[in-house]
């Protein structure tokens, strides 16, 4: 027994399908054009999401959200610097200051020239920045100081070598000395009393 569509029944068991089709496989390379568009604003809502979080006391939630956000490989450098400057402030609020260090550490090597003042941050992260930057700069002035002195010793070394080997060159070999007597001596005049 074959049911008799009405009007309704079109609609609804062919049109709206169809409409629904449409919808998602026609309209689908803006959608995702507007998609790709908002993976760009995703990190930096997530960074707004965890500084939100931070600043309500919600600790967990931000590391939670901020690494979700560092894990995106695509991430600009502006949002990673940012990201860490989160983590580091909320590890250093929670008390933990080798992981809020190892944070500063990321922000030097993404921004060396980054430099946080009082009336930005809280005098302790400050000092803990201006700590992690000497000890994050001290190696380099180590590296160049050993440099420069195993430079010396190789030189002084050089140096020793040549004056060994031009003494050694300008004696006279045993040989020499024995077929070639010194001559004798003058003899003087003797003198009239």
């Amino acid at each position: 027994m074959r049911k008799n569509l009405n009007f309704t029944g079109f609609i609804s068991l062919y049109l709206i399908p169809a409409l629904i089709y449409l919808q998602i496989f026609w309209f689908l390379p803006d959608n995702n054009q507007s998609l790709l568009a908002d993976q760009g604003n995703t990190s930096s809502h997530l960074l707004d999401l965890a500084e939100e979080s931070y600043y309500n006391g919600e600790f967990e939630e931000t590391i939670g959200l901020v690494k979700q956000c560092l894990a995106d490989t695509s991430l600009n450098k502006e949002n990673r610097k940012r990201a860490n400057i989160i983590l580091a402030r909320t590890y250093l609020a929670r008390g933990e200051q080798e992981f809020a260090m190892e944070a500063i550490m990321n922000i030097l090597q993404v921004d060396p020239t980054y430099r946080p003042t009082i009336e930005e941050e809280k005098p302790q992260y400050v000092n803990l920045v201006m700590e992690v930057r000497a000890a994050f700069e001290k190696p380099s002035t180590e590296t160049t100081k050993s440099a420069l002195n195993k430079w010396l010793y190789v030189g002084a070394s050089a140096l020793a070598a040549t004056a060994i080997i031009i003494i050694a060159g300008s004696g006279k070999s045993e040989e020499e000395t024995q077929t070639n007597p010194l001559p004798e001596p003058p003899t003087f005049p003797k003198l009239r009393k």
